[in-house]
């Protein structure tokens, strides 16, 4: 395979890259690398068959064997660490490169998408590693295959060879654990979802769903991901429709339109990982969800807030594995007046992630 033939099946690449906080710290990139990993799982399930072979070590081997010769490897300054789609990574390949990072973003993107995909089994994490006996911040990232196994392996392209192992003083792993929203671009997948919101009951929407129907307004308002602009697009389209959605996911309807004309004069403002709109974005994660079933329905592009869901989604499928019980419904309850207050107030966002777990529980327990 060669670079021109992944990147005519990817998402154009249009030269912009997310920089982390210009003084960040490990926990920084860690998080930021995660969030990274979830946002472009759509990218790399499009891409991952190009790389199957008929082993986990072939397909494995293929990535790595892709990346040493499309993709060199370069340092980035302390002062401007970036974190960049599957496009990116290959289109800036031979020119300005890609550090230990993005090499280990497009071996578990790869990894995750062909396990997602049911055709191999291929457990990955990334390895945060430090090579210094007196230091434990990690210098240095790498994806581990099987880890903890006796088949094991280490895929590190800024090294020479195919599970070649450079032995570190100290490291950390960070296993992914997606939880499957990424095929949202299946049809199929789309009307499960859209059946599991419809089996839940208004009353409980109405309650468990505020504090993620808060996060979206302001989601629209600001005009995050073009969202205010896909909004009116549907408005134009089928008002009824509009209305018939929100109002079925317990929102005011008058309050939505206001929170839309706001956004379309808004630019659009952030993406998945960026400071200040990733924690809107995984508030709002399962409204988004039913939003993609209600753009596709109507014929409207989708793709980027795909992304965002699946980014968002899985981030808080970790918290929505805890018991559902009436305490999540009153944590939730309490945040029912910040549906209207939060558009005057940006900075309590924040907090409407704690009351939130449990609408991503109902969306994704088991039937």
């Amino acid at each position: 395979m060669n670079s021109g033939a992944i990147l005519s099946k990817l998402p154009p690449y249009r030269a912009k890259v997310v920089t982390l906080v210009s003084h960040q710290d490990t926990n920084d990139i860690v998080s930021g690398m995660m969030r990274t990993h979830r946002q472009y799982a759509p990218d790399y399930d499009i891409i991952a068959n190009d790389f199957l072979g008929r082993t986990p070590r072939q397909t494995l081997q293929n990535v790595f064997n892709f990346l040493k010769a499309n993709v060199r490897y370069k340092i980035e300054p302390e002062d401007r660490q970036s974190l960049k789609s599957p496009a990116a990574i290959v289109a800036t390949g031979q020119t300005t490169g890609s550090d230990c990072k993005n090499y280990a973003l497009f071996i578990g993107g790869v990894a995750d998408a062909i396990t997602r995909s049911g055709k191999q089994k291929i457990p990955v994490a990334y390895r945060f590693a430090s090579y210094r006996w007196y230091d434990e911040q990690p210098q240095h990232v790498f994806i581990v295959a099987f880890p903890g196994t006796n088949s094991e392996m280490w895929i590190d392209p800024v090294l020479s060879h195919f599970d070649q192992r450079k032995q570190y003083n100290h490291a950390t792993d960070k296993k992914m654990a997606l939880v499957g929203i990424s095929g949202t671009q299946s049809p199929a997948q789309v009307g499960a979802l859209k059946d599991v919101f419809g089996k839940i009951k208004n009353a409980v929407l109405t309650v468990a769903a505020a504090p993620s129907r808060a996060a979206f307004l302001t989601m629209v308002s600001l005009n995050v991901l073009k969202v205010a602009e896909k909004l009116r697009a549907v408005q134009l389209k089928s008002p009824a429709n509009l209305q018939k959605w929100w109002q079925n996911l317990g929102g005011n309807y008058a309050k939505l339109l206001e929170v839309i004309d706001k956004g379309m004069t808004r630019r659009n403002v952030g993406q998945v990982g960026e400071v200040g709109t990733a924690a809107i974005i995984t508030a709002a994660a399962p409204v988004i969800v039913a939003l993609i079933s209600l753009l596709k329905n109507e014929g409207i592009s989708s793709y980027e807030l795909e992304g965002a869901a699946n980014a968002g989604i899985n981030e808080r499928a970790q918290d929505a594995a805890l018991p559902y019980d009436q305490q999540a419904l009153l944590d939730a309850q309490q945040y029912q007046a910040g549906e209207n207050a939060v558009m005057s107030n940006n900075t309590k966002n924040i907090a409407i992630i704690g009351g939130a777990a449990v609408l991503a529980y109902l969306l994704l327990k088991k039937k």
